[in-house]
């Protein structure tokens, strides 16, 4: 069991505001890590603290992200867990 985690995300895109990511732990539980927060930055290199007292990490993890901007491009460049 785990007290947390934390989840690093690089993404190169126009617009990171029409961005929704979502990591799925292997319980079925999902984190949002990103919810289409509307700015219109672009690139996104961040790392997400989850507090999760109750977590067993062995398993498979499932990272989803969704864009709703027709008109950009985008490349995850790169993601990690730490435990």
């Amino acid at each position: 069991m785990t007290t947390g985690f934390d989840v690093h995300l690089t993404i190169d895109h126009a617009w990171i505001g029409s961005l929704t990511i979502v990591l799925k732990a292997p319980d079925g539980t999902a984190y949002t890590l990103r919810d289409k927060a509307g700015e219109a930055d672009d690139d996104l290199d961040e790392t997400y603290r989850i507090v999760d007292l109750g977590l067993n990490p062995t398993g498979t993890w499932t990272l989803s992200i969704s864009d709703d901007a027709f008109f950009f491009d985008g490349t995850m460049t790169y993601w990690s867990l730490h435990f």
